[in-house]
């Protein structure tokens, strides 16, 4: 008698082990696919999100899933599809728009608010939300013309609304004081900007 109810919990055992480790290779397999779709999206992502910018700037097609998979090999999900938006919803844009349009009249060019960019993947029928998204905040700015490099930083330094005649007559009157030519306006420069690399002295002594 104890041989046999000792035998049937070892059968029972057995068969108790062999659905757990069926359950977990099954498991296992379905983790690891999605793991490895959710890194491929990510990684998709990431490179996406990175050129938005620049192509933005050249006018470049935006980069899809479908370009991915055509020059890179990547496996395409029939059910994941991509949504890119561009935007100045976020906080210190209203604050900054609001300065630009107080300092509108000096400056050439505002730089742009409107570079908020934001990756969002969708996979169809599972939600209403998104799977996952990336936002990225672009802060690079790109003069159109040699002057812009100059005036533009100017604008945001507050001594510049300084330099004016008055004042610069005024500076050259204060410098005929003794022990005070570094006021003059050739010497001390209201809101200047240097946009030379390397100054002019280095290259000689080179």
């Amino acid at each position: 008698m104890k041989n046999l109810i000792l035998g049937q919990s070892l059968i029972e055992v057995s068969v108790f082990i062999s659905l757990v480790g069926i359950v977990l290779l099954t498991s296992a397999s379905l983790l690891s696919d999605a793991l490895g779709s959710r890194f491929i999206a990510h990684e998709q992502g990431q490179v996406i999100i990175e050129q938005m910018p620049m192509r933005d700037y050249f006018e470049l097609p935006e980069q899809t899933l479908e370009s991915f998979q055509e020059q890179y090999a990547y496996p395409l999900r029939e059910d994941l599809s991509v949504k890119i938006e561009r935007s100045d919803e976020y906080p210190s844009a209203k604050v900054l728009d609001s300065i630009w349009q107080l300092l509108g009249r000096r400056v050439e060019q505002r730089m742009p608010l409107n570079n908020q960019y934001e990756l969002s993947f969708w996979v169809e029928g599972q939600s209403e939300s998104s799977w996952f998204k990336f936002i990225r905040l672009h802060d690079d700015w790109y003069p159109t013309a040699a002057d812009q490099l100059v005036s533009t930083p100017q604008a945001l330094v507050p001594s510049s609304y300084a330099d004016i005649a008055p004042i610069r007559l005024l500076q050259d009157w204060i410098s005929l004081i003794p022990f005070s030519r570094e006021f003059a306006s050739e010497s001390f420069q209201l809101g200047f900007v240097d946009d030379e690399v390397v100054p002019v002295y280095a290259l000689e002594e080179n």
